[in-house]
């Protein structure tokens, strides 16, 4: 029975000396790299900026994008101005075909994710082309 306990305090003693935390959802690598984790009381409604009023909401659509206009909230009353674009867009009326174009300069530190949206020969692809595409993987050409 003495040396039941004494393997029992000593298996307790190892097991407690170990320094990592056996149950941390993030990795070993990312705890070694500086990262700040945080977390949010209410969940988000809306991550669309157009209808998202909370901070939260703001806190979580800003590290996906940064919108290409912000409000100037400081001029009265309130101003659209570039963000993440070098000037306000231009806006081409058509009235013929009761239609608009605007044509939006993104500055040159601003990049995306590569995408194969941004890809000029993946614009007008046809049914056919699309048959063999299931997921953005699965398209050979990105680009940001």
């Amino acid at each position: 029975m003495k040396y039941f306990i004494q393997i029992i305090l000593f298996s307790i003693l190892i097991s407690n000396s170990y320094g990592a935390i056996w149950n941390s959802p993030h990795s070993d690598i990312k705890d070694k790299k500086d990262t700040l984790y945080s977390s949010f009381s209410i969940p988000p409604k809306h991550l669309d900026p157009v209808v998202s009023y909370s901070s939260n909401e703001w806190a979580i659509i800003s590290q996906i994008y940064e919108p290409p206009l912000q409000y100037n909230y400081i001029k009265r009353p309130y101003e659209l101005e570039p963000l993440t674009l070098k000037k306000m867009p231009t806006v081409i009326y058509n009235p013929n075909s009761y239609t608009s174009k605007y044509i939006l300069k993104l500055r040159e530190d601003i990049k995306y994710q590569p995408h194969p949206a941004f890809i000029k020969e993946y614009r007008l692809l046809s049914d056919k082309a699309l048959e063999d595409v299931s997921t953005i993987s699965d398209f050979k050409k990105t680009s940001t």
